[in-house]
């Protein structure tokens, strides 16, 4: 009997939700133990991950497993507090998030619109008079205090059928509005969010935290991922991520997928990045001005960058004001004017070499009067995200440092790609 691929793929989100679960449920307390802020310690048990482990049951249709999760959600149901949860178990009857609640509102729509006969029509109804707790408790601290941009989507959008104008800027707000509008039945942000993934590397399109080596995996992975019918190495890696897969609804249509350039540019109004590999292995580089105005033109081949420096001039560490991060990787070298160095001049030609990719960097003096002096480390860029990594290091810093200056004073530089 053959394999129904189709299904195969519906099924997966929910497949790598229960595998995790598995692994992080305790013997001792049938929960789920996890804590977000460290990687060790498991003493604690988190909401959410196990209100998605009970949807995730309900929906393996697997009767033991439905009744486990049935069992589940009426024991998690009891640490409500006026339409709100605590995010840890222990925190009740605390409830420090105020909007916390309405992260947990697709779980109770999907069990009262897929699995109502299961559930019973009692407990159906009180989940039912729950999101309407829920939705209360959202207006009443939204009037109290305005919620931030993806809160205030998700309740409008929910209870009034008509979505904010308000487009996400980071994977996180991607993921949480895409799952919003599976729950309103719109699709109306799928074809924006095909513009900002990168569906051969698997990647989103533009500034994201960094998890040591690579970008931090977060929901939008798995979303796209589903959609476009192709994951990421690091995306099917990553167990904590899994925890939450259940929030997104299988699909029954999945994108048209269309070829993208490699590398991959993503420009803003204040950075830069570039990805290229494959989406099993990424690579990323980044361009971090800590201070000043930076502005940016495309080319054919890269960027232009003009940055203005303050005129307040910094001493000490933060005097480096421009600097350029590059992932770690065993494949990579790094010249300056064609030679291996540790130190650059402004001027000179800085090239990493990885693989059969070449990228070279450039950066002279605008306008001003000023000293320069460029060092290459071992470092992680300020977006880095990975815990515990007081002794780590995942990326190649290039930082340019101020020896002396004018007040006025203007960089200009070149990011290009190179032949090897």
């Amino acid at each position: 009997m053959g394999v129904d691929l189709e299904e195969d793929l519906k099924r997966k989100l929910n497949d790598l939700n229960l595998a995790a679960a598995r692994n992080a449920l305790s013997p001792q307390t049938g929960y789920i133990h996890l804590n977000y802020e460290e990687e060790t310690r498991h003493d604690t048990i988190p909401l959410l991950e196990n209100f998605c482990f009970s949807l995730a049951l309900f929906r393996s249709r697997i009767a033991e497993n439905i009744l486990e999760g049935k069992a589940l959600l009426e024991k998690l149901l009891v640490f409500e507090v006026d339409g709100n949860f605590p995010v840890y178990l222990h925190e009740y009857p605390g409830c420090k998030d105020r909007d916390f609640s309405l992260s947990l509102l697709p779980v109770f729509h999907w069990l009262v619109i897929d699995f109502r006969s299961a559930l019973g029509e009692s407990l159906a109804q009180s989940i039912e008079m729950l999101i309407g707790r829920i939705l209360s408790h959202g207006y009443r601290m939204h009037a109290q205090r305005p919620l931030c941009s993806a809160s205030e989507f998700r309740l409008k959008s929910y209870f009034e059928k008509k979505s904010p104008s308000w487009i996400p800027s980071t994977p996180e707000e991607w993921a949480g509005a895409l799952i919003t509008c599976q729950m309103t039945g719109s699709n109306a942000l799928f074809k924006s969010a095909l513009e900002i993934w990168h569906p051969q590397l698997c990647t989103f399109i533009g500034p994201q935290f960094q998890d040591r080596k690579e970008p931090q995996v977060t929901l939008f992975d798995l979303f796209m991922g589903h959609y476009c019918g192709a994951y990421s190495q690091r995306a099917l890696n990553n167990r904590n991520v899994h925890l939450l897969a259940s929030l997104i609804q299988p699909l029954d249509e999945k994108a048209l997928i269309f070829e993208k350039e490699i590398p991959c540019h993503s420009l803003s109004n204040s950075s830069y990045s570039l990805s290229w590999g494959t989406s099993e292995r990424l690579t990323t580089f980044l361009l971090d001005a800590k201070s000043g105005e930076c502005v940016f033109e495309r080319k054919d081949n890269g960027v232009a960058f003009y940055l203005t420096l303050p005129s307040k001039k910094l001493e000490g560490q933060e005097a480096i004001e421009l600097s350029f991060f590059l992932n770690l990787a065993p494949d990579q070298h790094i010249f300056v004017q064609g030679k291996k160095a540790t130190t650059f001049q402004l001027g000179d030609k800085i090239e990493f070499h990885s693989g059969d990719f070449c990228l070279a960097i450039e950066v002279h003096l605008e306008s001003g009067q000023g000293q320069f002096f460029g060092h290459l480390l071992r470092a992680n860029r300020s977006t880095q995200k990975g815990k515990n990594l007081k002794w780590e290091t995942y990326d190649w810093q290039l930082a340019l440092r101020t020896l002396r200056r004018s007040e006025e004073c203007t960089l200009k530089g070149w990011i290009y790609t190179a032949s090897t």
